[in-house]
């Protein structure tokens, strides 16, 4: 099963977004802890819920991988030079400073 066109599959846009929920909730348990006394039921209930969410990030990895794999992913917009890195500028020699 690969994509086909420009865009990415929806299920993967929808694995994407599922992802950046769950990791800012995972953050937020954690930054959002200290609003209860250390001990208190709170904190640990606070921390607990970071632990589960912080699972559930793991489980959507998993899943996202494979995903990734048979769907792939739309060609890039890019337009590249053949034979050149897209990662490096080519040097000309000259320098520019001063």
């Amino acid at each position: 099963m690969k994509t086909q066109g420009k865009h990415y599959h929806p299920l993967q846009i929808g694995v994407h977004w599922l992802t950046l929920l769950l990791l800012i909730a995972v953050y937020a348990l954690i930054e959002l802890r200290d609003i209860y006394p250390k001990g208190s039921a709170g904190h640990e209930l606070m921390k607990t819920w970071h632990f589960m969410l912080g699972m559930a990030v793991l489980a959507v990895v998993l899943v996202r991988l494979p995903l990734r794999l048979a769907l792939q992913a739309p060609p890039s917009r890019r337009r590249r030079r053949p034979g050149r890195s897209s990662w490096r500028t080519p040097c000309t020699g000259r320098s520019t400073a001063f």
